[in-house]
């Protein structure tokens, strides 16, 4: 090729092969990457003779077939991912590479395998690491798998999708204008979906969103109870609605693999009583924060791996040993105080709990391998006697100085609970009050519940602080809207969601809920209420939706998809009517109508009391109307969408005048912020680069920013703020280069308050090149190359002449010259240059987030640092 030669490095003759006097010869060459090309074919004879074929050969990088790849355990709360794969040729110095999507992405793009094992049966076990905040959710349209090698050529196959943590959560919140005391408000509703391979228990967080003057007042107390999806209570309470203590706290019941869950929160304020002036105390956070995070997750597959990064575990005992001392405290037996554990033993059950080893949980190492399905298909007995031995061999691992009958009894006391726990029959909560328990069994059973959910509180606390992960595991909703609470109120009002303060996105649906009320004072029942809408312009008619109804004291809820009325409720034996609801939408004048109409069942006719009397004992006297709809697509960001309705007591007596609710105002936001980099230059000669970023917004305000940096496929997250939520913020961000001498590309991504979010777009905003090599005079010189350059030989980089580069060797005592001495991050080399020159040098860099080890050996070492 051109003046390239290669000679066969082994020739086989095969006379008379296929037709007698033709020699078949079968040749093998030694072939390198560079050698990829078309290639002439030279014959040389004994008599100095040659013949040359044009073309002869083509020399192609070969490929990989990928048979097969299946995730071993694709969840990302693990730490680490394993796949089972299978490649043609089976050769394990290969890379596999796992693009992620944008939107699912939290700190990189890209899964990178770090180990690679071949195992007996011909297959590969792929290893990444530290994924747990790589990325969360599900990527729905399922994994792009890429293999590569630098010989081969790469090859790609769809797999199934990896879950970003095992627990789906979907909130939202219900904010009206004003709470009235003594009625039941439907504050949030919350959904829930288990990706995981065991029962998941939620544990929520949902401050009450009423305004700081009620909590500074004192005046009101608020029972709260949430309701599963089939109407039963699954937590209730009573919160005393200080500044100090609003924020309702469940575990609610676990949610079972690949099932789902729904709830609603509903509040009712009651008056205290109070009437002192109040008292000041902690002041009330702006931002209302509801939370739902997977207890399981928290507290057994991260185990120390999370708290260690955050509170350290030394935290986390303190916090309990300070908990169960002040429980005791309470205690009218003084005898409790001999009871109180020390440190030691807290820690021997923290010990219990997490393995610091394989970075596993309790639950997660007990139950390796098994799933819920096979342990119920064992039966109960069969499943307890596996989960006994389990539990007995774990123990043993980590509690060594323990007798085997210590195991053996504790193993016996949790197995039933661990078995129940793998079912869903009891949270993991419930398994960790047996367990404190039984390792505690000095301290009563109440208290070690309270020791229970101060580990829970403090784990919690620790996650929010590593924002990553609280990113995967936590999953938040925000909002700025309070609402007062009051005894008096307009009895016929509009309410609707409040969105984000007063913002929604596009795909947001509006929910309006109209209430009309027969005052106390009314000297008659009502035999009709004619509810009208105008619905404002730039909302889409065609989703209009009915979410249900209430007469009184019964509320019908309507199955998806109602688009219009035609009820009957039968008030009977209660009242003898039944009240028809019936709607009317004209789409040329944008007006909805509701009708609520009393009918006499033995006459046909109007029930002449009334169906809804006057509201002396509240709630008979009410009643409501709840719907929703979405905007048109094509409205514009920014639309304000004022709306009141109006309603009409005895519309056909005509007596009396229509009463106009007040206005619900909401503001479409459609567009995420915009972010503009700022770069110091656009090259710099050092690694690292301080860049300015400004993030505006057009509507609802800049919630969250995040800088990333990519070279090559591959980027990753370098800046992430959480915004104050104002339309413009600003902020820096360093960023240090993975590639020396080579561009790194920026790329952005921001979130509105409303959750509109501007994906990672192909094009940078911003390109800066990092990494000079500085100017080297001419004569002797010891340096190092800090990086590992793309081209491996130096000699015409640097300039030097014949072997006049060289490193110490400490095993033999001498020196190495070129080209033996091969360049090495972190070993330093001497050198002579005959001319002043600057290299120009390019090449991959350590990673600048991890640890970078140099091995020494015995004697003097060159180190370059």
């Amino acid at each position: 090729q051109g003046d390239r030669t290669i000679e066969p490095s082994d020739v086989q003759r095969n006379p008379d092969g296929a037709r007698v006097g033709v020699t078949w010869l079968t040749l093998r060459y030694p072939i390198r990457l560079e050698d990829i090309g078309a290639w002439n074919a030279e014959v040389r004879y004994p008599d100095s003779r040659s013949v040359t074929i044009a073309n002869a050969l083509q020399v192609n990088r070969g490929t990989v077939y990928i048979e097969s790849f299946e995730w071993i355990q694709p969840f990302t709360v693990y730490g680490s991912l394993r796949a089972r794969m299978r490649i043609q040729p089976s050769i394990p110095d290969v890379q596999v590479r796992v693009p992620l999507p944008a939107r699912n992405a939290v700190s990189r793009t890209e899964l990178v395998s770090t180990r690679i094992t071949p195992a007996e049966d011909g297959s590969l076990t792929v290893e990444f690491e530290d994924v747990e905040t790589a990325f969360r959710g599900v990527v729905w349209d399922g994994m792009r798998v890429t293999v590569t090698h630098p010989l081969l050529e790469s090859a790609t196959y769809w797999t199934d999708s990896v879950v970003g943590g095992t627990l789906e959560v979907i909130s939202s919140l219900w904010i009206p204008n004003g709470y009235r005391a003594g009625r039941v408000n439907q504050i949030g509703t919350i959904y829930l979906y288990n990706h995981g391979p065991y029962p998941e228990t939620p544990y929520l967080e949902f401050p009450i969103p009423v305004r700081e003057s009620v909590l500074q007042s004192g005046q009101f107390k608020a029972e709260y109870e949430v309701v599963r999806g089939d109407g039963v209570v699954v937590d209730a309470g009573e919160l005393p609605l200080t500044p100090d203590n609003y924020t309702i706290r469940a575990v609610l019941k676990p949610v079972m693999p690949h099932r789902d869950a729904y709830y609603t929160v509903r509040v009712r304020f009651v008056p205290t009583g109070r009437s002192a002036p109040p008292v000041l105390r902690g002041r009330v956070p702006v931002v209302a924060v509801v939370a739902v995070v997977g207890t399981t997750t928290l507290l057994s597959y991260l185990g120390h791996q999370l708290l260690d990064a955050t509170c350290n575990s030394s935290v986390m005992v303190q916090a309990i040993r300070r908990r169960i001392v002040e429980e005791l405290t309470n205690s009218p037996d003084p005898n409790d105080w001999l009871d109180v554990p020390d440190e030691s033993e807290i820690r021997r059950l923290m010990r219990i709990l997490y393995d610091d080893g394989s970075k596993q949980g309790f639950l997660q190492s007990v139950l390796q391998g098994v799933t819920t399905d096979y342990l119920m298909g064992l039966g109960e007995s069969a499943a307890t006697e596996l989960l006994k031995t389990r539990l007995a061999n774990y123990l043993a691992r980590r509690i060594p100085e323990e007798r085997a009958e210590w195991y053996a009894d504790l193993a016996s006391q949790l197995a039933p609970y661990v078995y129940k726990t793998a079912k869903g029959e009891i949270s993991y909560t419930d398994l960790l009050n047996q367990l404190f328990g039984a390792v505690l069994p000095s301290i009563p059973t109440s208290i070690a519940q309270k020791a229970v959910e101060t580990m829970l509180d403090k784990g919690k606390e620790c996650l929010e602080k590593v924002d990553t992960i609280s990113k995967i595991y936590t999953h938040r909703v925000e909002t700025r809207q309070r609402a007062d609470v009051g005894f008096s109120y307009d009895p016929n009002e509009k309410q609707g969601a409040g969105g984000v303060d007063g913002y929604i996105r596009a795909d947001d649906q509006i929910t309006y809920r109209i209430l009309f009320e027969n005052l106390a004072t009314a000297t008659a029942g009502a035999e009709e209420v004619l509810i009208e809408d105008v619905l404002p312009e730039g909302l889409d008619l065609s989703t209009l939706e009915f979410l249900g109804v209430q007469v009184g004291e019964l509320q019908r809820a309507l199955p998806d998809g109602t688009t219009q009325l035609n009820l009957d409720l039968d008030m009977r034996p209660a009242k003898p009517v039944i009240v028809q609801v019936r709607s009317e939408l004209d789409a040329n004048r944008r007006t909805l109508r509701v009708r609520f109409k009393g009918i006499d069942p033995n006459t046909g006719d109007y029930y002449e009391q009334g169906f809804l009397p006057p509201n002396q004992n509240p709630p008979q006297g009410e009643g409501s109307v709840t719907f929703r709809i979405r905007p048109l697509g094509n409205t514009p960001s920014g639309t304000q969408f004022v709306n009141r309705a109006t309603i009409i007591f005895d519309p056909h007596l005509g007596v009396n005048a229509p009463i106009v609710t007040n206005a619900h105002t909401i503001t479409l936001d459609k567009n995420p912020p915009s972010v503009v980099v700022q770069l110091p230059a656009s090259s710099v000669p050092e690694t690292k680069a301080q860049l300015s970023w400004q993030a505006t917004d057009d509507a609802s305000g800049v919630a969250e920013v995040e800088i990333w940096a990519q070279e090559g496929e591959n980027a990753r997250r370098i800046g992430q703020t959480r915004a104050a939520g104002e339309r413009s913020e600003t902020g820096t961000v360093l960023v240090r280069a993975r590639r020396f001498g080579d561009e790194t590309r920026i790329l952005t991504r921001a979130v509105d308050r409303v959750g509109n979010i501007a994906p990672l777009s192909d094009q940078p905003v911003a390109v800066i090149r990092m990494g000079q090599a500085p100017q080297f005079s001419a004569g002797l010189h010891l340096l190092g190359v800090p990086l590992q350059p793309d081209a491996p030989d130096l000699q015409p980089i640097f300039g030097f002449q014949n072997n006049q580069w060289a490193t110490y060797d400490p095993s033999t005592g001498q020196y190495v010259s070129y080209p033996n001495a091969a360049s090495a991050i972190g070993r330093g080399f001497w050198t002579v240059l005959p001319n002043a020159v600057q290299p120009n040098l390019a090449g991959d860099l350590p990673d600048p987030e991890q640890p970078f080890r140099i091995e020494l050996q015995p004697g003097w070492n060159l180190i370059a640092n």
